[in-house]
């Protein structure tokens, strides 16, 4: 099987279950044929590349006989794209937006860079997660990776 965006392919009914509950093996063997084996290694494949991911919940989906059953559900993941500039209008060191584009500050340096990065990536990765637990999580991280000599190295080229 080849790579595919589920979407080109699904109807609009389709598509808002997809974008609301995620898409099942099932979707992907209507649209694309193949062997249940072959959808499950493609799947396999993909979550390991990082490029879906198992939401953890299940879809009931009628099978061959009309009989629903609980299929789990997989989701694309959406990677952030970062980018910098001075926030200082905004009063803040770093934003992560529902679109997945995540902004730091230029001018920060050193731990407090890393911090905050995390910190954006973490709002990325969990948008339901607490202000407070985000930071609490970010700061332990960042400690821990600079601890480690994890060092984001400036450039001005």
């Amino acid at each position: 099987m080849s790579d595919f965006d589920i979407l080109d392919f699904a109807t609009a009914e389709e598509k808002a279950r997809i974008d609301s509950e995620g898409f099942t093996a099932y979707d992907v063997l209507k649209r694309f044929g193949g062997t249940r084996n072959q959808v499950s290694k493609w799947l396999a494949k993909k979550v390991q590349e990082g490029a879906i991911e198992p939401t953890g919940e299940f879809t009931h989906i009628p099978d061959v006989s009309g009989v629903p059953r609980a299929r789990p559900t997989y989701r694309f993941v959406q990677k952030p794209v970062i980018k910098e500039r001075k926030l200082g209008k905004h009063q803040a060191r770093g934003l992560c937006w529902s679109d997945g584009v995540i902004e730091i500050d230029e001018r920060l340096r050193g731990m407090e860079r890393l911090e905050v990065l995390i910190h954006e990536i973490d709002h990325h990765l969990h948008p339901d997660k607490s202000e407070e637990d985000v930071a609490k999580d970010a700061e332990t991280v960042a400690k821990i990776l600079w601890q480690q000599r994890v060092r984001i190295v400036d450039s001005d080229t």
